[in-house]
């Protein structure tokens, strides 16, 4: 069999992606040197983010929730579940599982969203997120007015500058 093949087996059987694989046809050498660990399973994790290896598909939208930094993103959602010694989120406190949040928008098929599933440990669903469009624009804007007003500081701050080094007033 090409390396290639064998080596990718290893790597997925090693990360749990493909479950429907016999482990006992990859290698395991050094898998407990150069493995994932133990603190919480490859499976927990592709749960909590919309991630199915069984019929190898992802939830779509993810990258918004993740960096949408707002109250019912993913920072914000996670955050409060951080582990005593910062190393990551403790997965055995929460059970919040990504969905879609704009199935309707998907190409190729349709995915029925589950609100009970939406939520995170303390009851608080995700906000309805039809305004995604809007928001992101909101974004942009927030952004580039952030942006303007950081160059119109600059400027000043250069116009100062070159006033006090002797560099003549705008105003005399």
């Amino acid at each position: 069999e090409d390396l290639s093949v064998v080596a990718m087996k290893r790597l997925l059987g090693i990360v749990r992606m493909n479950p429907e694989v016999d482990p006992s046809i990859w290698s395991h050498r050094d898998e407990n040197i150069y493995g994932l660990g133990g603190v919480r399973t490859p499976e927990t994790f592709y749960d909590t983010m919309g991630i199915d290896v069984v019929n190898k598909t992802v939830e779509k939208h993810m990258c918004h929730w993740v960096d949408n930094g707002k109250e019912n993103g993913m920072h914000r959602v996670f955050t409060p579940y951080l582990r005593d010694n910062g190393m990551g989120i403790d997965y055995d406190k929460i059970s919040y599982k990504f969905k879609d949040p704009k199935p309707e928008e998907n190409d190729d098929e349709e995915t029925e969203e589950d609100d009970d599933e939406k939520s995170n440990d303390d009851g608080e669903g995700e906000a309805d997120d039809d305004s995604y469009e809007e928001e992101e624009e909101e974004e942009e804007e927030e952004q580039q007015q952030q942006q303007d007003d950081n160059y119109d500081e600059e400027e000043e701050r250069q116009d100062d500058n070159y006033d006090e080094d002797g560099g003549q007033d705008d105003d005399s």
